[in-house]
């Protein structure tokens, strides 16, 4: 449940991380964080504009505060996961990391076809690569 912490956390509060990752996890399909920066923006700024709402598509209007506006406090995020994890379904992990993206959230999803619900050699190297990235470091 740690994924799911970090991946909520983060979409909630993260505006200043580098990045959430998060390994074999995923968020419920009622999970808040999915909300956070997308539909709660939306709605209580349609609540505010009926007038607007009235002359443009509510699906139009949506699409436009879910784009740059929206997405761009949110940090990046990594998701693993092994196709044969017998813990988390692996779709589980695969339908949160797909609705992140629908969300304008910057995802990055690899999957590991042998892997069961452990952590792999491959999988940590992948995530090294992808701290990286994002974060300063020294290599002496």
């Amino acid at each position: 449940m740690g994924g799911a912490l970090s991946l909520y956390y983060g979409l909630q509060y993260g505006k200043e991380l580098a990045g959430v990752f998060c390994l074999s996890s995923f968020l419920s399909h009622t999970s808040r964080a999915y909300k956070v920066r997308s539909c709660c923006r939306n709605v209580s700024l349609l609540s505010c504009l009926p007038n607007v709402k009235d002359h443009i598509s509510t699906k139009f209007l949506l699409q436009v505060l879910q784009s740059d506006m929206v997405s761009s406090n949110l940090p990046p995020v990594f998701q693993t996961h092994g196709q044969k994890d017998d813990i988390v379904p692996f779709e589980w992990g695969k339908t949160t990391n797909k609705r992140l993206s629908k969300l304008g959230v910057n995802t990055i999803f690899r999957e590991y076809p042998s892997l069961f619900h452990q952590i792999s050699t491959q999988e940590m190297k992948d995530l090294r690569q992808w701290l990286h990235q994002r974060l300063p470091y020294d290599d002496s």
